[in-house]
């Protein structure tokens, strides 16, 4: 049975989230896809290690996160700003919020862990955002990210998908440290696609060889659900890579996820309220 929860009106405000509608419309996600697999392999691992076993995701978007961590027996509940996203997640059984601001849905400092996947790249008020967020955590509880990086490799892509930023570990840590957060773990994925991104992506873009942003969106939906035979291939790079990153931390990659708690002083102070 769907579980979609719609509050009333919102006295006519849009999402504060650059992302196109018409994205939810036309693709859904493939949790066999190799980026979304590992990206999800990566959460799961990560909430596993600091013994989370329900989460709330804001910006759930098509559910791909969601989805799969239900499938793996955690607790998942969903807010999404744009119901197109909202009905995906609601149709597997999740119950998904559709709101633009959760801190009038949800007691401060109830949440035990959210996550905000691929996200805050979409947020123009990263300090607005991630204050709201340090309401819901609880004093233990965890911020687990992931963001794309390196604002070298800006492309069409992401003009096409509404990004305002991609980041650096460094430049992610100074963020959520002035949020209130400290960083207990970060590490960068997708090496191996970096140079695929510059060569096809930005490159185009800074010679301003771009095709529309209909154009953009199709190609990386067709990205997320093809069988195709150069997705598999890359599928093969990524298990690769994800081996032999279990020896090390890859120097650099096309993603970046992370997990951010709230600073002791913030959590002292909360206590003495």
């Amino acid at each position: 049975m769907p579980r979609l929860l719609v509050p009333t009106a919102q006295d006519g405000k849009t999402p504060p989230v650059s992302y196109p509608r018409e994205f939810f419309e036309n693709h859904q996600a493939d949790l066999s896809n190799f980026w979304i697999l590992r990206r999800n392999q990566n959460i799961e691992r990560l909430l596993r290690k600091y013994e989370k076993s329900s989460i709330l995701e804001i910006g759930s978007g098509h559910g791909a996160v969601a989805r799969f961590l239900a499938l793996k027996g955690f607790v998942v509940r969903c807010v999404e700003p744009q119901i197109e996203g909202a009905l995906q997640t609601a149709a597997s059984g999740i119950e998904t919020l559709v709101t633009i601001t959760p801190r009038d849905h949800l007691q401060a400092r109830s949440q035990s862990a959210i996550g905000i996947f691929d996200v805050l790249e979409h947020i123009e008020s990263e300090s607005e955002f991630l204050a709201m967020i340090n309401e819901l955590l609880r004093p233990s509880g965890v911020l687990v990210v992931t963001v794309p990086t390196g604002n070298w490799l800006f492309s069409q892509t992401d003009l096409a998908l509404g990004h305002h930023r991609r980041y650096s570990r460094k430049k992610l840590r100074i963020v959520m440290e002035s949020a209130g957060f400290e960083e207990v773990y970060s590490k960068y994925i997708f090496l191996f696609l970096v140079p695929f991104a510059f060569v096809f992506r930005t490159l185009p873009y800074r010679f301003r060889v771009c095709q529309s942003n209909n154009q953009q969106l199709k190609r990386v939906g067709d990205s997320l659900g093809s069988k195709s035979l150069p997705t598999r291939i890359l599928g093969f790079a990524s298990r690769l890579e994800a081996r032999l990153d279990r020896f090390g931390v890859l120097p650099y990659g096309l993603s970046i996820v992370a997990v951010y708690r709230p600073t002791r002083r913030t959590a002292e102070l909360e206590l003495q309220k």
